[in-house]
């Protein structure tokens, strides 16, 4: 740290660059890939070992950096020299670590004059989980198993917290088998059991491929653009999943389309459903297949599970938290690749473009040399929550039933002054949601036997929810994404609201409206 006033020996050009790196607000931590203790003795056994926590410390004067910026975690001493900040070289720390306010990766990479023994092995490959990494399956397994479920004769609200139980077992198979022994257990006997979990899953393989055709999925925005801008600076990519292998396959040509083969190097998954290779046999295989040493890849997980066992593959993990994920338990977080690249703080991540594919692998390439960052300072639209548009709205629902009349329900809508509403079953559960769209679409497929037809035939079922505590923003992003404007809000499995991206616009406009005021009052009181 360089104290007001403190002469430096530094030379102007690395004085340049120790402020060229200078960004308060932002948490960096190393990825702990390639630190383990090892036991005494030839050959014994290597233990992963948890990276030392950070110290905090108050801030000099020196520190400050820009007004509103959070302070930076400083390594504590005993960490050693493995916890590299940016910006500092293997002799010691040349500065703190800042990120610069402008999106070019160039002047994160640290140009230092380190010994070879400090350089780390050359990213040569990146290892992506198809499940939640290159998409958010997350809303299609939960719509595969309300199908899957209904279909066999039995009803079940699959909440998010219902579904977050599930998610501790990364097979489809036993997902089925929890469900049932939780919900069905009484009074069945083990043969029973078996049967229906061999028709669930068999059936569910033929639902999951009939909702990715219908565009029910869409990629991880950046994920085709690094994939492609990692094939052109010669690194492999592999596609690792916990499902079947065909469904992953049949994913892959859907979101890639035919390009797909061009881009990976290899798929490594599950046979069937059935398969008894493990997610770390899936990653031992894609190694395998790649050719390449485990140190000199990075594996972007989707779970803490997924990403731990990476690691005892040998494999340095990134984890991209899912929609459902609550665990504290994770390495690193990053809400999207986007959230990769240097973002100026003050405004939110915009979509990405193939020209981003580089920088997204420059971070790549960053975080497997040895240090990482993670957001400390988001856009505040992150920081506002759904819950705070329901305080303003309200909570009042408006809804129809599945055997209510299109007529009828063309009525409601121009009553209500609605572009959507929900349908709801007799013991007020959500069944499903329709739209203007729906009925548009309705018109000109049936035609005029349109107003003869029932809310039930057209709505769509497979309804995409959030939670209160959801970031607005994400709530924004998922509906662009899937271009749809109105999202059910549920609570322990209750409907306790709906969302639209229009509420999502006036309570930001509301916001910003507020902080204009705020801000104006301030100029006018300084004089």
């Amino acid at each position: 740290m360089i104290e007001p006033g403190q002469r430096t020996k530094n030379s102007r050009a690395e004085q340049a660059k120790v402020r060229s790196t200078q960004h308060a607000g932002r948490i960096f931590q190393r990825l702990d890939h390639r630190h383990h203790s090892r036991a005494d003795g030839a050959g014994a056994p290597c233990v992963l070992r948890a990276p030392p926590p950070l110290e905090r410390r108050p801030l000099a004067p020196g520190d400050r950096g820009l007004p509103g910026r959070r302070p930076v975690p400083h390594p504590s001493p005993a960490c050693g020299p493995h916890w590299r900040p940016l910006g500092s070289d293997c002799r010691g720390p040349v500065g703190l670590a800042h990120r610069p306010r402008h999106r070019s990766m160039a002047a994160l990479d640290t140009h230092t004059d380190s010994p070879a023994e400090c350089s780390p092995m050359n990213l040569q490959g990146i290892i992506l989980r198809a499940d939640g990494v290159i998409a958010e399956t997350d809303a299609l397994e939960r719509s595969v198993l309300n199908h899957v479920v209904q279909s066999a004769g039995y009803t079940w609200s699959c909440t998010r917290a219902a579904y977050g139980a599930l998610r501790q077992h990364a097979r489809r198979r036993d997902r089925y088998r929890h469900f049932v022994r939780q919900n069905l257990g009484h009074g069945r006997s083990s043969d029973d059991f078996e049967r229906l979990i061999d028709v669930m899953t068999r059936h569910s393989g033929t639902v999951a491929r009939e909702l990715i055709d219908k565009d029910y999925l869409d990629p991880r925005p950046g994920a085709r653009e690094l994939a492609s801008a990692a094939r052109q600076e010669g690194v492999k990519i592999a596609i690792v999943s916990a499902l079947p292998k065909p469904e992953v396959e049949h994913l892959m040509a859907h979101l890639f389309g035919e390009g797909s083969k061009r881009l990976i190097s290899c798929i490594t998954a599950p046979e069937t459903d059935d398969g008894e290779e493990s997610l770390l046999t899936v990653y031992q295989q894609a190694v395998e297949k790649l050719a390449i040493d485990p140190a000199s890849c990075i594996a972007l997980e989707a779970t803490p599970h997924g990403a731990k066992t990476a690691r005892v593959a040998g494999i340095p993990a990134v984890i991209l938290l899912g929609h459902h994920d609550t665990s504290e338990d994770i390495l690193f977080t990053i809400d999207e690749l986007p959230g990769l690249i240097g973002l100026d703080d003050q405004r939110e991540a915009s979509m990405v473009t193939p020209g981003d594919g580089i920088e997204i692998l420059a971070a790549l390439r960053r975080a497997h040399a040895g240090y990482f960052d993670v957001f400390g300072g988001l856009h505040r639209s992150y920081a506002m929550k759904v819950s705070d548009i329901l305080k303003d709205k309200g909570s009042a629902v408006k809804a129809v039933k599945a055997s209510d009349s299109i007529l009828a329900l063309a009525q409601k809508m121009k009553s209500d002054a609605v572009g959507a509403l929900v349908v709801i079953g007799p013991s007020g559960k959500l069944e499903g949601i329709i739209s203007e769209r729906d009925i548009a679409n309705g018109l000109a497929t049936h035609g005029d036997s349109l107003t003869r037809m029932l809310v039930g035939d057209l709505m769509t079922r497979a309804v995409v929810t959030c939670a209160p505590e959801d970031p607005i923003a994400q709530v924004a992003k998922i509906m662009t994404q899937r271009r749809f404007r109105h999202m059910p809000v549920q609570q322990n499995g209750e409907l306790i609201g709906v969302v639209s991206i229009g509420d999502v616009l006036k309570h930001r406009l509301d916001e910003l409206q507020l902080e204009t005021n705020v801000l104006r009052d301030f100029v006018i009181a300084r004089g």
